[in-house]
């Protein structure tokens, strides 16, 4: 049996074995890098006359607003390093990818569907002659491993005038792979009829963080998107009154909400606004904003120069968000103030469903 590194050398390329036994740092960025101020509008019709908005609790018989809730989650090994022919020392990364779609029914959460890739990533600094070689030597290796590893192939790029890192591209391209699968399972489910206005789906993070939305749109007309994490320094108030996001949240209200405001994304504009879960004096966390989320979701007509959202539709879907947080404060996740707990119950499934290091390795 001969291992991926092995492999690659018998197919003449210069192949290194990771320095450490760790797996390569992903911590989480923030969803929403943007620095750009929001379009210095309120979308909301008609315009809220309050800062913050109380969210009430939802009635016993009011029916469940979201129905299914989409996560994704990757586990990256360093496999080491190849020596590329301007004698690059570029990064090999494995990388476990999950993309698990939960449903509620009758308040029990059930996994409708588990998508799960395998994906050795390579540098695309190679002629495509070579690049077809080290796909054929991988994927066979891995396949007759002592550990037999279902793997596929993909390509970060390689730019002399990109600043960033190589690890940081290929940890880009990684991530890049994770949201395709996700928006490949939402285009399935829009398709099928499955998702409605009455049957939202809530995906784990930040919509403008999704690229192609143009061809997507459509597919996510009845899509939610509740980052946990976002960038506090980002503009909210543009002119005289200029005000940064973190300024404001930390004067948001447990239950209450900001009035939506809307984003530019490419050709599109994104309705978003944040919503306190938890009081502010429970929170000790920094790295999470204080038991706030951002949510997004696009306008009826999200192409249109002046779009609009109904505060009703605005109101329903904070309630609702609302009423998913975290009943707990577990010890074992420091975003618990953040957290929906049915998206917390998909993503705890994902990670149950990765191998660990030692078991990757072994295909090395």
């Amino acid at each position: 049996m001969t291992g991926i590194l092995a492999a690659l050398r018998e197919g003449k390329f210069t192949c290194y074995g990771p320095a450490g036994v760790n797996d390569v740092d992903f911590s989480p960025v923030p969803n929403d890098s943007d620095t750009r101020p929001p379009r210095g509008k309120f979308l909301e019709t008609p315009r809220p006359d309050t800062r913050f908005l109380e969210v009430a609790e939802i009635a016993n018989h009011d029916p469940l607003l979201f129905r299914y809730f989409i996560d994704g989650s990757q586990r990256v090994t360093s496999a080491g390093y190849v020596v590329d022919t301007k004698n690059r020392y570029l990064p090999l990364l494995i990388a476990q990818i999950g993309v698990a779609t939960t449903e509620l029914r009758d308040s029990r959460l059930h996994i409708r569907h588990y998508d799960a890739n395998n994906t050795l990533f390579f540098p695309d600094s190679f002629s495509a002659e070579d690049l077809a070689d080290a796909e054929a030597a991988t994927c066979s290796a891995a396949r007759t491993s002592r550990l037999p590893l279902d793997l596929t192939f993909d390509r970060y790029e390689v730019d002399d005038t990109d600043q960033r890192p190589p690890m940081d591209r290929a940890r880009a391209r990684v991530l890049h792979k994770m949201h395709s699968m996700e928006v490949e399972r939402i285009v399935k489910l829009a398709k099928a009829g499955d998702i409605s206005r009455d049957a939202l789906l809530l995906i784990d993070g930040s919509i403008e963080f999704y690229v192609d939305m143009d061809r997507y749109k459509e597919a996510f007309r009845n899509v939610v998107g509740v980052a946990k994490q976002f960038d506090l320094h980002r503009p909210y108030v543009s002119g005289s009154g200029a005000e940064r996001v973190g300024a404001l949240i930390s004067r948001l209200p447990s239950a209450h909400r900001t009035p939506a405001r809307g984003s530019p994304h490419r050709n599109l504009t994104i309705a978003s606004w944040y919503l306190r879960l938890h009081d502010p004096g429970r929170v000790a966390s920094l790295e999470y904003p204080d038991g706030v989320v951002k949510i997004e979701v696009f306008p009826d007509d999200p192409a249109h120069d002046s779009p609009k959202m109904d505060t009703a539709r605005c109101s329903r879907i904070s309630e609702h968000v609302l009423a998913l947080r975290a009943p707990a404060t577990p010890n074992t996740d420091a975003r618990w103030a953040s957290h929906l707990y049915p998206v917390h119950v998909t993503e705890r499934y994902i990670k149950t469903q990765f191998r660990n290091d030692r078991s990757i390795r072994a295909c090395l």
